[in-house]
């Protein structure tokens, strides 16, 4: 997929369209659409992003890598308790982590999990500030 190609040179945005025409032909086919997330993310393509999490969301309610990304925009909506509860229950254990632009790059891999680790102490770090100030706040 020249999609891989592109996202692989930082061309992210020209890589969209490669990924979308994947998925529109196989729709059961699901590392376009973990390739569409990462880079609706990643460049900021909220109103995407948010559309492809819901939708995909309804297709494959179990899939655990949807589900994440399902917290970061409940996270990025100020949603904060319920992207926590759905990031306490992920277990990636059984889940196909490797599509399609991570299997081109291994470091992001690494990164990625780094990422996750990171961004859910900062969720808890910023949940512990909420109660703190509801507590005290009163």
């Amino acid at each position: 997929n020249l999609g891989i190609v592109l996202a692989q040179l930082g061309q992210e945005t020209k890589s969209i369209n490669y990924f979308d025409k994947a998925m529109k032909f196989n729709n059961e086919y699901i590392d376009p659409i973990y390739n569409l997330l990462e880079i609706y993310e990643k460049t900021n393509k909220l109103k995407k992003f948010k559309e492809l999490v819901l939708k995909t969301s309804k297709k494959f309610p179990r899939n655990q890598i949807v589900l994440f990304y399902k917290s970061i925009l409940l996270e990025k909506q100020n949603l904060l308790l319920e992207s926590l509860q759905i990031l306490e229950k992920l277990n990636f254990k059984n889940e196909h982590l490797e599509w399609e632009i991570k299997k081109q790059n291994k470091p992001r891999k690494m990164q990625k999990f780094t990422c996750v680790y990171h961004w859910h102490l900062r969720f808890l770090g910023l949940l512990s500030l909420f109660v703190f100030l509801y507590v005290f706040g009163k």
